[in-house]
């Protein structure tokens, strides 16, 4: 048995060399901090879209009422204020103007203007071109589908919509199969025993200390955000390099052990298409049935509230038009894909640089295609 007083010998011989190591660890980091601010303004953490964000009991995250700042990135810097309901928005009251009918818009970031200026986000190009109506843009950035439901539940409905305009975005799939993203616990859903949706992770847990201090250390630092960039950046090619092509002897062993008879778990990643089967994405939850779910159940919501849904989808991987076209047609949801427009234009600079999310050119497109589509379809 070790000796107590030799270990405690050896213990406070050692403590000043790991004192010194500690400092010195700080020491270098500190230089490096100093000459990132003063030599690399391309590794400033971006500052905007989260600081705008409080914890919500219900919703996970939600935008502080009545704020305003900046949102600044290493392509833009824009500013930010949200209304008394913490809505990217004009002031709106829950009775409406008579005469105007009423779109609530349910986003995202790309609904939210995610690096562009008020007046030309999509609502409100929208709101201007139909001078009737009022567009109540109630995006959040990061929500998904889950978030978008329970917002209309608890408050949405009460701004008594005519139509509900709800931006899908590819990742929202990957969304509403999380109970935490962006490093904030969120809400999420489940199946029960009979296929029933039903809501866990209610009210939402505060953050826990070390997702407070990683998101501290990452909105804050200069070499310890470019750190997680980069380890984002390795981590998105090791999911590519997973992704490749299989060869076609071992397609059909991979399809059977992620068939839903092969497994029962709730958690695990496949992808569920309404057209013809693809490999999954390894390391992405991509099971596309509780957005499926979600989806039709925020139709009845809509329905419920007398007012109609309508789905406009940003494009991308996985392609939203294979995985809502069957499901959308089938309950009567009129439903219109960007991607193939912006797919036309793709010699025009349409998004920022380093970042996906629309430029103002890219707002502008569209707003023209969702508008002639809105005019064609007869909802506005």
């Amino acid at each position: 048995m070790p000796d107590p007083a030799v270990a405690s010998d050896r213990f406070h011989r050692w403590l000043p060399n790991l004192a010194l190591a500690a400092v010195s660890v700080a020491l270098t980091l500190g230089l490096f901090e100093v000459g990132a601010r003063l030599f690399v303004r391309a590794w400033a953490p971006e500052q905007g879209v989260q600081s705008f964000w409080s914890q919500h009991p219900l919703l996970g995250w939600a935008h502080v009422p009545s704020a305003q700042g900046r949102h600044i990135h290493r392509d833009f810097e824009v500013s930010v204020a949200t209304n008394a309901q913490g809505f990217r928005d004009d002031p709106v009251t829950l009775e409406r103007t008579a005469g105007r009918r009423r779109v609530l818009f349910l986003g995202d970031s790309f609904g939210f203007g995610y690096g562009v200026e008020r007046g030309e986000l999509l609502p409100d190009l929208l709101e201007g071109r139909f001078p009737d109506t009022e567009f109540v843009n109630t995006s959040v950035a990061g929500y998904g589908t889950d978030q978008q439901l329970l917002f209309f539940r608890e408050e949405g409905h009460r701004y008594a919509p005519d139509l509900v305009l709800y931006l899908f975005h590819p990742n929202d799939v990957e969304d509403n199969n999380a109970n935490r993203r962006y490093r904030y616990p969120k809400p999420h859903f489940v199946f029960d025993a009979e296929g029933a949706l039903q809501l866990r992770g209610v009210p939402v847990p505060s953050s826990n200390l070390r997702e407070k201090f990683s998101r501290f250390l990452r909105q804050r630092t200069y070499v310890l955000h470019r750190v997680w960039e980069w380890r984002s950046h390795l981590r998105n090619v090791w999911r590519a390099w997973r992704a490749q092509p299989e060869p076609p002897a071992e397609a059909p062993a991979r399809a059977a052990r992620n068939s839903p008879a092969a497994s029962a778990s709730p958690t695990r990643e496949w992808i569920e298409f309404d057209g013809p089967t693809r490999p999954p994405k390894p390391g992405r939850n991509h099971d596309f049935r509780t957005s499926r779910a979600l989806i039709e159940t925020l139709d009845a919501e809509t329905k419920r509230h007398d007012a109609q849904l309508a789905i406009i989808s940003i494009g991308g991987a996985p392609d939203p038009r294979e995985l809502l076209t069957a499901t959308l047609r089938r309950i009567g949801v009129p439903y219109l894909p960007l991607d193939a427009a912006f797919a036309k234009n793709k010699g025009h600079r349409l998004k920022f640089q380093h970042d996906p999310h629309w430029n103002p050119a890219g707002h502008v497109l569209a707003a023209d295609t969702v508008e002639r589509w809105l005019r064609d379809e007869g909802l506005l």
